[in-house]
């Protein structure tokens, strides 16, 4: 059985680290508070304002995410409940998985596979973007990281804390996000398959104490939230109906997932200037590369992709992008073994070090902070990362609009309209724990859905025509006033003017309006 090597404590190696951490914690602070924060962020808020003895039951029926995050973000409200505050927890986590693989990538591959896989995850796009969102997504990546650490440590150690270390970050990654099982449970196994070929019995010990102990923990959790949560939401056809790019057939297919996956992971493509053959030729070149010196790690990595791309041909969960960076730490560890491995071929060793560069270059340029995309792309042709300027219109609302003025909320501007709203003492109102989900789908909404003059608009994407919206509408707001306000934000294709056009051909004008990145108020009044 071999030892597992240790992180070394030299100055060099100390200053390394150091260095490494500190780029990578300001390039997640960076613009953190930037943003408004948006759709998927504002109903995370709301959810975890739950009394924590009613949580578990509004995850399961507030949220189609594992508890994991919620629960921790409840917790992390106690303390602050601001745009860049709320959005240090996933910083923090994110901060976890940047030291989760260069801990692997240490003990793959050495100290020079550590620096590498830290520069990756440094500057990796996506985990920035995400550890500046308040969501699970740094989270995911921060505990999937961790148990693959564990799982190095369950192969190549005997003892009872890697068995416990394993259950635990793999139940973690599981109740942070439910696709996190094919990085945690597929390469765990193969160790399975492997431990039995080899009829290593003290393996097969530890594997099963760990496996039993995973399903202990896991089970009751997932038995308390996932039923709700799979009758209320599970629809994965109308999922990929949104993203129909993603199903060409063939090579086709194969290309689009790769660059679904390494494009986006070390660039995200398509939302950069970076090509997406870039990234997604030198991945493959340090993991053929990997494949030469890890080839047991690098299969298991195979074995991940394999199974998640047959569960998305099956309709159970998209293809990569965010959805896919639960292979994420795995690619970045890989890359970074196969760019340090001792090749005694001078041509593979200089492949390894331009893939490499490739993808820090491809990182680096492709940053989300607000700054450097403003810099990039100041047209804004590509809305990445998710910018719902909610903040300035709802100021713009409050300073320029009378209380007296009807509020129509359109339905994706709901809980980000009413987070922002609540800053404001004369449209501070008190509301449940997912109430947006009642405003949206009950015949006869609660009184909560219109309160103070605002009122709380339909799920209108189910309604198929405009006159169909403009009649929701009007019975939401109790008639035909003569001025109101209409907040928009999370439009779905082009609803927002479809509103607009009809709403005119109605008798009404544009009296006022303030528009930013994707949200916008409108002030229509009765010719």
């Amino acid at each position: 059985m071999r030892s597992i090597p240790r992180l070394s404590a030299s100055p060099r190696e100390r200053t390394w680290f150091a260095a490494i951490f500190v780029l990578a914690l300001a390039l997640r602070l960076w613009d953190l508070g930037a943003r408004s924060l948006w759709f998927d962020e504002a109903a995370e808020y709301w959810v975890a304002t739950a009394p924590l003895s009613q949580l578990a039951h509004f995850v399961s029926v507030g949220s189609g995410d594992p508890p994991l995050f919620a629960f921790l973000l409840h917790f992390w409200m106690k303390l602050g409940t601001n745009e860049a505050w709320l959005r240090m927890l996933s910083v923090l986590t994110s901060m976890a998985g940047v030291a989760g693989v260069m801990v692997l990538g240490h003990r793959l591959g050495g100290f020079s596979a550590a620096v590498a896989a830290g520069v990756l995850a440094a500057v990796n796009p996506p985990d920035i973007r995400y550890a500046q969102d308040v969501g699970q997504y740094a989270l995911l990546m921060g505990t999937v990281s961790w148990s693959l650490v564990a799982l190095h440590g369950l192969w190549n150690e005997a003892g009872r804390r890697w068995v416990i270390g394993w259950a635990a970050a793999a139940f973690l990654a599981t109740i942070a996000y439910y696709a996190s099982v094919f990085a945690v449970v597929v390469p765990f196994g193969c160790a399975v398959v492997e431990a039995l070929v080899r009829r290593d019995r003290a393996l097969l010990r530890r594997l099963s104490l760990a496996l039993g102990l995973y399903l202990a923990v896991t089970a009751p959790v997932l038995w308390a939230v996932l039923p709700d949560q799979l009758a209320r939401v599970l629809d994965t056809r109308a999922v990929l109906a949104e993203y129909p790019q993603q199903r060409p057939e063939g090579i086709a297919l194969v290309w689009r997932w790769l660059s679904n996956l390494f494009g986006f992971h070390f660039a995200s493509w398509p939302y950069t200037r970076v090509p997406n053959w870039i990234p997604v030729l030198s991945t493959l070149a340090l993991l053929a590369l990997a494949l030469r010196v890890r080839p047991r790690w690098t299969l298991w990595f195979a074995a991940a992709w394999t199974a998640y791309g047959v569960a998305c041909l099956l309709e159970v969960f998209p293809f990569g992008f965010r959805w896919g960076l639960i292979l994420c730490p795995f690619a970045i560890v890989l890359a970074a073994v196969g760019f340090t491995a001792e090749i005694g071929h001078r041509v593979l060793k200089l492949v390894g070090a331009l893939a490499f560069a490739a993808l820090v270059t491809s990182g680096v340029v492709s940053l989300p902070n607000r700054t450097v995309r403003d810099a990039i792309d100041p047209g804004r042709a590509v809305q990445w990362p998710e910018t719902e300027d909610m903040r300035p219109v709802v100021d713009y609302w409050h300073d320029k609009g009378s209380r007296s003025q009807p509020t129509y909320v359109f339905y994706g501007a709901g809980p980000a309209f009413a987070y922002y709203a609540q800053r404001y003492p004369d449209t501070r109102a008190e509301l449940p724990p997912a109430w947006n989900l009642a405003c949206w789908h009950e015949e006869n909404p609660p009184d909560f859905c219109k309160s103070g003059n605002i009122y709380y608009g339909r799920w209108l994407r189910s309604l198929r025509t405009p006159a169909e919206k403009i009649q929701s509408l009007s019975k939401t707001i109790g008639g035909r006033p003569q001025e109101f306000w209409v907040v928009f934000s999370h439009v779905h294709g082009a609803e927002s003017a479809e509103l607009i056009a009809r709403l005119k051909q109605n008798g009404y004008v544009m009296a006022d309006w303030v528009e930013r990145r994707a949200a916008g108020a409108v002030l229509m009044r009765l010719e």
